[in-house]
């Protein structure tokens, strides 16, 4: 048998990092309250008892080394924190950067941390994490603090992997408000690191200025092509928004790479009430993002904290992220409006310059991208952009954030927190068992000579899960025959006792039963076959709707969704997944049902079930 991969979600913080606090303005924004609010809230819904703890030790020089120049190291070896007017002199150097006599410690800790937590991801000992840690760490640059940011801990973390485990393939994306130019910086030139970054910009009027956090900026060398900026040139985005970004240009991407590890540069300050970001995320859609990342690099995927300056959406956008990182069931998202247009001009520049690197965006030919991409380039013309190449001698110290909103205004955007967090409650997580599996061997006895629906279908599904240990990481239920009450919710009363016939018919009544132009055999076994896989499909329901688990597959022949309501066909005797739907609406009221349907063929039968049922 195969060895199980881990499913345990790791997590890494320290306690001395609550002591980094600005001496010289005690209400600075990026506060210990953001990292105690964030472990509070996941205590609370104990979260943590479900996760592999990974003590934070302090990175050494050698791991600072890996990105960070000895020049800065040294320099942050030595602040001046007895003094407080030396300590701000050291401090106006760099952009929006503050340190005290705990901040050099705390900062070797986030890396430390952040790589401990790497190392047990790629030894196995877990399959994915969270480092919360701080001070965060994607502005900081080669030699240079900023923003916030001492060392850049997802880019020591990315360079880690590559060079120490062997990493091929990493994907970096960086969802928080304001762009990574660290992080940027660090992987322009190479194909090692997809870095994506989706942040505020307004065409280059939004910190940190730069031109190079534009759609235009992809790279160069082997690396063009392998960094994307999705700029977003608009406040109060929402969602929808975030969404269509997704699936139009992240995932698309990533899953082309297909990377060997993904990084999350997760800042919250894109979340509902954040007055840094103004944007109107809502917490629980980070556990959706999350969710859809999961499913590249093997499951390994590390989250890494940024920025996010809201607490109340700041905690409850960290704790979706942990959730879903656990296994928990995404929350189910309000109804989403269309995309706002400018998101969608964005995305029609993204494609169009990157789609000579990526086969993915290449199918879209029916965008405007070079009409935007000239917009674009004129309203960044207007913007104070910096050069990053030429400094001041000094910048301002970090400031306070000066929200500038009425009374007004600031207890609508509490409303709106206060109704999103109410929209979305957190469940109790089921703790064991959440993939259910039914199988019976019985399934196998009908068969018919040389016919591709025969019992190997399942018999092969059933030892491929077996050899991989699937079954073992599932519950299985029982099986059962369906009632003749339950078969009638879909099919006629005739056509049920049509089949029930085939039992006891002879061979040469079954012979003459005219089915084979719909591609169907019979045999004595028909009708006890068919009624096995829909009853244990209702067995299923019955077990996902009473909380024995969240979800399931059932491994059931025949299959059912050519069958229509007085007649077989297409191999497909009872209509499972229409019975299942039948029954779901009378035993348990449900007012909305989703089937999706992947097989090769259309589900003829089921179409015509619910043709005129909106539900």
């Amino acid at each position: 048998m195969a060895t199980q991969p881990c499913a345990i979600t790791g997590y890494t913080y320290d306690e001395l990092m609550l002591k980094h606090e600005c001496p010289w303005a005690k209400h600075h924004h990026e506060s210990p309250l953001r990292l105690s609010s964030i472990i509070d809230r996941c205590r609370e819904l104990n979260l943590f008892d479900r996760c592999l703890f990974v003590k934070s030790t302090k990175a050494n020089d050698e791991d600072i080394l890996l990105y960070h120049k000895e020049s800065l190291l040294k320099s942050l070896s030595h602040v001046p924190c007895e003094n407080i007017e030396q300590l701000k002199e050291f401090c106006r150097k760099y952009e929006d950067v503050y340190m005290n006599e705990f901040s050099f410690e705390a900062a070797l800790l986030a890396v430390g941390g952040s790589l401990n937590l790497l190392k047990s991801i790629m030894t196995n000992q877990c399959r994915n994490g969270f480092a919360l840690v701080r001070p965060p760490g994607h502005h900081a640059m080669e030699n240079d603090m900023n923003g916030f940011c001492l060392f850049n801990n997802v880019v020591i973390t990315a360079k880690t992997a590559i060079e120490k485990y062997n990493s091929k393939r990493v994907l970096i994306l960086d969802w928080d408000v304001h762009h990574g130019q660290g992080t940027q910086y660090a992987f322009y030139d190479t194909n090692k690191v997809l870095y994506i970054s989706t942040h505020r910009y307004e065409y280059g009027h939004f910190w940190p200025n730069l031109v190079e956090s534009d759609f235009d900026a992809i790279g160069e060398g082997d690396g063009k092509g392998f960094n994307v900026n999705i700029p977003l040139n608009r406040t109060g985005l929402k969602n929808a928004d975030y969404l269509y970004i997704f699936f139009n240009i992240i995932l698309p991407i990533a899953y082309e790479y297909d990377p060997d590890l993904v990084l999350v540069s997760a800042g919250y300050d894109v979340a509902l009430g954040c007055p840094e970001g103004e944007m109107k995320l809502t917490p629980d859609i980070f556990g959706h993002l999350t969710h859809y990342l999961k499913g590249l690099a093997n499951g390994k995927v590390m989250v890494l904290l940024e920025g996010g300056y809201c607490i109340d959406t700041l905690s409850e956008s960290a704790a979706w992220t942990l959730r879903s990182l656990l296994g928990d069931p995404c929350s189910p998202l309000q109804p989403c409006v269309n995309p706002d247009p400018i998101v969608k001009k964005t995305v029609a520049c993204c494609k169009n310059v990157l789609k000579g690197y990526w086969q993915s965006l290449k199918i879209d030919l029916t965008d405007e991208g070079e009409f935007w991409i000239e917009e674009a380039r004129r309203k960044r013309a207007l913007a104070p952009l910096v050069n990053d190449h030429v400094r001041p001698a000094q910048y301002d110290l970090t400031p306070t954030l000066v929200v500038k909103q009425t009374e007004e205004q600031k207890l609508k955007i509490q409303q709106d927190i206060k109704r999103a967090l109410a929209l979305a409650p957190h469940q109790k997580p089921l703790e064991r068992g959440r993939t259910l599996i039914v199988y019976d061997e019985l399934m196998k006895k009908f068969s018919s000579r040389n016919h591709c629906e025969r019992p190997g279908r399942i018999e092969a599904i059933w030892r491929g899960l077996r050899n991989r240990g699937l079954d073992q990481r599932c519950t299985m239920i029982s099986s059962r025959y369906a009632t003749k009450e339950e078969i009638l919710l879909v099919h006629s009363d005739e056509f049920y006792e049509f089949l029930k016939s085939t039992k006891t018919a002879t061979r040469k009544e079954l012979s003459e039963l005219k089915g084979s132009l719909r591609s169907i055999e019979y045999s004595n076994d028909v009708f006890d076959n068919a009624l096995l896989a829909t009853g244990s499909c209702l067995n299923m329901v019955d077990a996902i709707m009473s909380n024995e688990g969240g979800n399931g597959f059932a491994i059931v022949r025949p299959p059912g969704h050519h069958a229509h309501c007085s007649l077989d066909y297409g191999f497909c005797y009872f209509n499972n997944v229409s019975v299942c739907a039948r029954y779901l609406q009378k035993n348990y009221n449900l007012q909305r049902i989703l089937i999706v349907d992947f097989d090769y063929h259309m589900g003829d039968g089921v179409k015509d079930v619910f043709y005129e049922d909106p539900g």
